[in-house]
């Protein structure tokens, strides 16, 4: 079945407002998915949905500015005909040089934003203990998302910023592998378990510091190319 992907809106002035519309959404999907999958409309793939921006209200904001577009898939890929469970097969892939790129922020708040940069926590330096660790979260992936494939992964970089702005501090990961299959929970897990080291060494200063923001950005070597400007980007050290 050809279906179409239609692109919602991932941050908005009302963010109640996309919130239920992204749930209105998904499930209408799951309705229409289940029970008419032959009266030939067009659905919604969950799995391949993305987020979008269109609209000149959402063009100020510095965290999605990407281009509206539709995607035609031929399904959800981590079920089979009956819609039971599997692993996506990789076999027939072609070996290309797989990137993915992903940022998230901890928000801190002023005083352990403070001791953050001073180097003053009490468990140590926050910035290079989340740094290794979000190396290793990269490197365990399959073991943490059961459905990821196992593979060689050829770099990681991660790197965090301080962002006196918001009291914050800013994730960029980097993965990298040649190889048959995307890196792209590589890198969102680099950044996941590196905002959580920064919240497990600064929690005994703030309990709310606050995890967010934490997405894909970029994407290349697969069948489709990804890429969404986030106005927090920086380049990995070299």
């Amino acid at each position: 079945m050809n279906m179409m992907v239609y692109i919602l809106p991932q941050r908005s002035s009302n963010l109640i407002q996309s919130v239920r519309l992204l749930h209105s959404t998904r499930k209408l999907l799951m309705k229409n998915y289940k029970d008419e999958m032959s009266d030939g409309r067009e659905y919604l793939d969950e799995d391949s949905m993305k987020y979008w921006e269109n609209d000149t209200k959402y063009s100020k904001d510095p965290f999605i500015l990407s281009t509206c577009k539709k995607e035609q898939t031929s399904g959800l890929t981590h079920t089979d005909a009956k819609g039971k469970l599997r692993m996506v097969a990789v076999d027939d892939k072609n070996i290309t040089r797989r990137v993915a790129i992903a940022t998230g922020k901890v928000f801190l708040g002023r005083d352990a934003f403070n001791l953050v940069k001073e180097n003053k926590m009490t468990k140590g330096d926050v910035l290079t203990v989340s740094k290794i660790a979000g190396i290793l979260g990269a490197k365990r992936t399959s073991e943490l998302i059961p459905l990821c494939h196992n593979i060689p992964i050829d770099k990681i970089d991660v790197n965090l910023k301080l962002d006196a702005n918001d009291y914050s501090v800013v994730i960029h990961s980097e993965v990298i592998s040649v190889g048959k299959t995307g890196v792209e929970m590589e890198a969102l897990t680099a950044v996941a378990v590196s905002a959580l080291t920064i919240y497990d060494m600064c929690k005994a200063v703030t309990h709310e510091a606050v995890i967010g923001d934490i997405k894909l950005t970029q994407k290349t070597g697969g069948k489709r190319d990804y890429f969404i400007k986030t106005g927090t980007e920086f380049l990995p050290t070299p």
